[in-house]
């Protein structure tokens, strides 16, 4: 279970960055809304420059506090499964001007780019100004190619997406990755075969179609 930390920030500190308003690498919510939502918010940080999700202000810095700590880090659980690869955040409970505050830290993600799942397929996000806009195919071609976190051995977007859920999951079959991403079998195969070729996984020992992850740097 996600936990907040408690840290004792000084106001003056805490009210420059709260003071500069919404912006690339900043968003206000009073209490966080859907977990869909804030999937979409944490997405858009991690493949641009990362950022602060600050919770119990509005949309113009003013502290409300928080009324529920736990429903609102049940609501951020929530969110981080529907992102691939799974995001580093922090999460700190912090004091400003007698109210409390969560701070949502999203740092700028190393297995860029990142997906958000939900029933219609795979969407990217990245940060534009204070909004989160869906990035283009274009765009998210760019971000894979300027990634060294896969070194010399390139891959394919669709290569990349699939790799990316065994590094949740650590072992699928077949069925398994089709029910998580909306490809035709064939292609599914052929993006398998190119993995194992390019040595990122193993077919299992017992040939059912499993494949298991191949610890690479």
């Amino acid at each position: 279970m996600i936990k907040a930390k408690k840290e004792t920030i000084p106001n003056d500190v805490l009210e420059e960055l709260i003071t500069l308003g919404e912006g690339y690498k900043t968003e206000f919510k009073e209490t966080l809304p859907s977990p869909e939502a804030v999937a979409r918010t944490i997405c858009a940080f991690s493949n641009t420059k990362g950022g602060n999700l600050f919770v119990g202000l509005t949309r113009t810095g003013i502290p409300v506090g928080i009324l529920n700590e736990d429903e609102e880090l049940t609501k951020l659980e929530e969110a981080i499964p529907m992102i691939i690869p799974r995001p580093d955040i922090s999460v700190s409970a912090v004091r400003f001007k007698k109210t409390g505050l969560l701070i949502i830290n999203v740092p700028e993600g190393e297995k860029k780019p990142y997906y958000l799942k939900n029933g219609k397929g795979l969407k990217s996000y990245i940060r534009v100004g204070e909004l989160n806009v869906q990035a283009s195919k274009k765009v998210v071609k760019r971000i894979v190619n300027s990634n060294p976190f896969y070194g010399e051995k390139r891959l394919k977007k669709e290569e990349k997406i699939i790799l990316d859920i065994f590094s949740q999951h650590k072992q699928l079959n077949f069925q398994d990755i089709k029910s998580i991403i909306n490809f035709s079998d064939k292609k599914i195969r052929k993006i398998l075969r190119g993995l194992c070729k390019k040595g990122f996984i193993i077919p299992a020992e017992n040939d059912t179609y499993y494949y298991n992850e191949m610890n690479f740097t």
